[in-house]
């Protein structure tokens, strides 16, 4: 009995480094903004326009990192750029639904239109790719061939 709750608690102390060593993983945050800008084409020079896109940046950079606490470290560490590529794209998606709750649906001006929503869908499709290139930390993607 003494030997199972030894083992017990070996285990419990191995999970909890893992576990440290992995909520300990932070991704780079200047990358992701650097991405961010690059995917938006936003002007770093508006200072109340870069307080959002960091703001956006910071959040989804959070939300990852909370999303790899159950994963190994090895898996993080292969994929971290594209983990911050992902964090960015997200980024970049929640802007632009930001823009387009605040904008007009559609402007018309000497007979030429122009519609809201175009944009969130562009970046949506980016988010997804970007979502892709981790699949394989979260177990996603590929074929299964066989019965359920």
């Amino acid at each position: 009995m003494l030997r199972k709750i030894t083992r017990n608690s070996r285990r419990k102390e191995a999970f909890a480094k893992a576990k440290a060593i992995v909520m300990s993983m932070e991704l780079d945050r200047e990358k992701i903004l650097e991405t961010f800008y690059l995917y938006s084409g936003e002007d770093r020079e508006d200072e109340e326009r870069a307080a959002l896109c960091t703001q956006l940046c910071e959040e989804s950079a959070e939300k990852i990192e909370r999303a790899l606490v159950d994963r190994r470290e090895a898996d993080i560490q292969s994929c971290q750029n594209a983990l911050e590529s992902w964090a960015a794209a997200e980024a970049f998606y929640h802007l632009t639904l930001t823009d387009e709750a605040t904008a007009p649906e559609r402007i018309t001006a000497d007979g030429v239109s122009v519609s809201a929503g175009e944009c969130s869908q562009k970046a949506k499709v980016l988010l997804e790719e970007k979502r892709v290139a981790i699949a394989s930390i979260w177990g996603e993607g590929g074929f299964y061939f066989g019965r359920a």
